[in-house]
Formats: C-alpha cells, structure tokens, sequence
C-alpha cells in the first residue's frame, strides 16, 4: 500500500483523525481565533469605558517670580487620586451592547470555520480514498487482463481462435496499463491536496482507512454559526445605531479628586517668613455634557450607522435563504447518491455475472473478441462507478453536515 510518513511514523489515516487535523492546522480556523481575540479586547474595552474609572497622578514645580512685595520663590509637591464614573452616558452604552454582539458574531464565525474545514477534510479524504479505490480495481483489472490475453494467445496458437484476437486482447490489456499510470498520478494528486489541508508533510503518498460504509449526516448541536454570526452583525448594527441617536442624550460623569501636597512659598529672600503651602484637598463634582452643534457630522454618523444596520438585516435575510435552500438542495443529493450507490453495485454485480458468460461463450466459440472484449470493459466501468459512487456519497455527507453546522 501507498503510505503516508508523518514524523517518521507510518500509519493509516482515518476519516475522524482526518477531519481533527483539518480543524486544528487549518488557517482559516487559526485567521478566526484571532479575530476572536480582537473582538473580545475590543468588548472589554468598551465594558471597562462603563466602569468606574480611577487614575493617581504626581507632580513637583519650581516657580519664581516678581510681586508687590518682591521676588517670590516657590516649590511645591503634590500626590492624589481621581475617580470618575459616567452615571449616565447611553451612547457608551450602546457600544459596548455592539462590541459584545461583535464578539459573540467572531466566535459563531469560528465554529463556521471549524465546520467548514471539517467539510472540506471530508471531501479531500473521500476523493483520496477513492483515487486509491479506482487504482486497485485498474491494477487488478490489469492483471486480469494480463491473464485473460494469455488465455487467449492460447487459443489462437490452437487455431480455436483467430489470429487477430490475440492482438486484440493484448491491446486492451496495455489499455488498462495506460489507465493505471494515470490513475497512480491522481493519488499523488488528490493525496498532496489532503496533505495540504492537514499541515502533514506533501509528498503525494497516503494510507487510508477505507470507509466502507458512510454514516448517517449528523445534527447540529445548536443554530447554524453562519446565522448566528448574521444575527449577531444586525443586533451589533442595530445598538451602533442606537449608539448615534443617544449620543445627543446628555451624559453626566460624576469625579472625585482628593490630593496631599507639601510645599513653601519664600517672598525676597526672607525664609523666615515663608509661606506653607503643604495640605490636603478633596473636591467632587457632577458635570452633564451635551452636544449640540457637529456641523453636520452627527447626522452623517447616523445615516451610516443606519445604511450599515439596513445592509446586515439584508445579509441576515439572505443568509437565511442561503440555508434553507442549501440545506433543501444538500439532503437531497445526498439522497440520490445514496440510491445511486446502491444502483450501481448492483450494475457491478450484473456486469461481472455478464463478463462470466461472455468468457464462456467466447471460449465456445458463440462470441468474437469485440463482444467478450465489451464485457470486461463494462466490467471494469462498472466497478470504478462503484468507487466514485461511494466518493460522491462522501462528498454529499460533508455538504449536508456542512449546512447543518456540524464541526
């Protein structure tokens, strides 16, 4: 068997073990975490803006000057601590509403990407396995027809047959030769592709295990995570907007400073008289801010924020179609590659069974060459429509879980 070399190790390759490698070494799903860590800095740096806030500062000056009374030298130190905290402020908090609906959109995203690499995983897997499939059945049919072609040269050399059908034999057996050289370049193919979305070493040679039976498309836990992200980017653009309408509610932020400072003030020189300048103080206050002229700017922010919330509800609206015919479309193929499956092992079955009689009749003499040549042919057709039915299956299962969000 063809092999396929990962850190040295030689072992065949299930489908499961496929579809986790895919999940884990794909780029997509790596591009999505890290989307996912910027939307959830940017959240929390909105929720942090609702909190109270508090800073302490330090500072030291040095002045000198001239008064009435003459030259003054001062100096002087000073420590403290302000808090705020926005008591109302309803813009603020409509964006932090958007930057969490943001971050719940980025991870839906992920598990999108996750589902998606693992349907991609399956359709490389079911295409490799099934490159590998139709190569054993040219190899054995090659080396049926090695054997079918010595038969033959038999029977000419006896005068039981003509001359020319040893040619002829020969000829479809260097037929299925040139057939099996391609179908080894399609394994290296369809092998180097699934080794690219692993992130395994690409050299064209794979072991797989055989999947002899595809299950059942599985469910999906929860909602689809391509509408959830949809959902989430119009709630996000709803609150953005909210956001630019509430900007004109006035916002009252409430402060607290309280500082301690030492220092002395010297008038002429005299340092018998300096003034003391050490002390503590603390002030609150309540301010209330309103805006009321931005030269046009608000009422631009709003009209983008409003285009932007109506373009995510039509991108809500369509993804939703995008589901529910796809889902529709999906089972339905794989339906019929089921059937189709299923059809043609029974077209195998009669082809082999119609190969047997044409062996024996052309061996009695009641069939020439071209009739018995015809039935290995639709031998072999039969039995790679086989294989790329059992591919096709793969390939319906993966888009049927894919739009059912399985990951």
């Amino acid at each position: 068997m063809i092999a396929l070399w990962t850190a040295g190790l030689c072992f065949a390759l299930t489908l499961e073990e496929a579809r986790t490698l895919a999940v884990d070494e794909a780029l997509a799903v790596q591009q999505r975490q890290a989307q996912v860590q910027v939307a959830s800095g940017d959240a929390l740096a909105a929720l942090s803006a609702e909190l109270p806030q508090l800073s302490v500062f330090a500072g030291a000056s040095v002045s000198s000057g001239p008064n009435p009374f003459g030259q003054v030298s001062a100096t002087q130190a000073e420590v403290g601590a302000v808090a705020s905290w926005a008591l109302l402020d309803p813009s603020r908090w409509a964006a932090s509403v958007a930057a969490r609906r943001s971050l719940r959109g980025q991870r839906a995203l992920l598990v999108w990407s996750e589902a998606t690499a693992r349907r991609d995983a399956t359709i490389a897997f079911a295409d490799a396995l099934g490159a590998v499939r139709v190569l054993e059945v040219l190899a054995a049919s090659e080396a049926d027809a090695a054997q079918a072609a010595q038969a033959v040269s038999s029977l000419a050399e006896a005068g039981l047959r003509p001359a020319a059908d040893r040619a002829r034999a020969q000829a479809e057996a260097a037929r299925l030769t040139a057939r099996r050289v391609a179908a080894q370049g399609e394994v290296a193919a369809t092998c180097a592709g699934l080794q690219s979305l692993l992130g395994l070493a690409i050299d064209g040679r794979c072991e797989l295990t055989a999947v002899s039976t595809w299950e059942e498309p599985a469910q999906a836990a929860a909602e689809h995570p391509a509408w959830v992200a949809a959902t989430e980017a119009y709630r996000a653009a709803r609150a953005a907007r909210s956001g630019q309408w509430l900007s004109r509610v006035p916002a009252v932020t409430a402060t607290v400073t309280a500082s301690t400072g030492v220092g002395a003030a010297v008038i002429g020189g005299n340092t018998d008289d300096a003034i003391d300048l050490s002390g503590a103080s603390l002030s609150a206050g309540v301010r209330a801010e309103v805006p009321l002229i931005s030269s046009g700017g608000g009422v631009g922010e709003l009209r983008r924020a409003t285009g932007e919330r109506e373009q995510a509800a039509v991108a809500l609206a369509t993804q939703e179609r995008e589901l529910q015919a796809g889902r529709i479309a999906a089972e339905a193929r794989h339906r019929s590659a089921r059937a189709a499956l299923e059809a043609s092992e029974r077209a195998e079955a009669a082809a082999r069974e119609a190969l047997a009689l044409a062996d024996e009749r052309y061996r009695q003499g009641l069939a020439d060459v071209e009739a018995w040549v015809a039935a290995r042919r639709a031998r072999d057709e039969a039995a790679v429509a086989v294989v790329a039915a059992h591919v096709e299956v793969g390939r319906t299962l993966a888009t049927v879980e894919a739009v059912r969000g399985v990951r």
